[in-house]
Parts: structure tokens; sequence; C-alpha cells
């Protein structure tokens, strides 16, 4: 699984340890799989909706540095653990189908 570093403050996609998920208690829930893929788009989705919030914040240089520079690399990073999650669990899901949709 592929690192993903973001503004230095420590963890990565390695870190997760979907290793120990037990996919007998999982595997089967259909409300999981579609809470976490639905959530796993609308993180990794930050870049649009941040960009949103940047315009919304036009004014005020703080909020918008620490949109751009904190929250959405923090969200976009959220997507993607999520979206590992998914693809562990649930492998024969089409996730970049499903995001195009989405």
């Amino acid at each position: 699984m592929q690192a993903h570093r973001t503004d230095g403050d420590g963890w990565t996609l390695d870190n997760i340890p979907l290793q120990d998920v037990d996919l007998a208690r999982v595997r089967d829930r259909e409300d999981l799989f579609y809470l976490v893929a639905a959530a796993s788009f609308i993180e990794i989705a930050a870049e649009l909706y941040t960009a949103n919030l940047v315009q919304t914040f036009a004014d005020d240089a703080e909020v918008r540095g620490w949109l751009e520079a904190h929250w959405q690399v923090e969200e976009v990073r959220h997507g993607r653990a999520l979206r590992a999650y998914v693809n562990h669990v649930w492998p024969d899901f089409d996730w970049p189908r499903a995001y195009a949709a989405f």
C-alpha cells in the first residue's frame, strides 16, 4: 500500500492495520459498506468543496490558507483511508467506477 504523506503530522495509509479487520464480521454488513463507501467519496471530494469554501472566505487570508494547507489535505487523506478500507473489505467493488458515477 502506498503511503500518502501530507503536512508532516505523522500518519499514512501504511499506519492503518487493515490486516487486523475481522472480515467475517464486516464483509456482509451492507449498511457498513454503503456508509464507508459514501464517506470515502465525500472525503476525497474535499478539493471541490474546499474551493467553494475558499471563495466564501475570500476576504480572510488566514482561513483560506488553513483550508488549503491543512483541512483539505486531511479530508482527502481521510477519503483515501476509507477507500483503502472499502478495497480491503469488499475487493470486488469497483471503487473508481462508482466514484466516477458519484
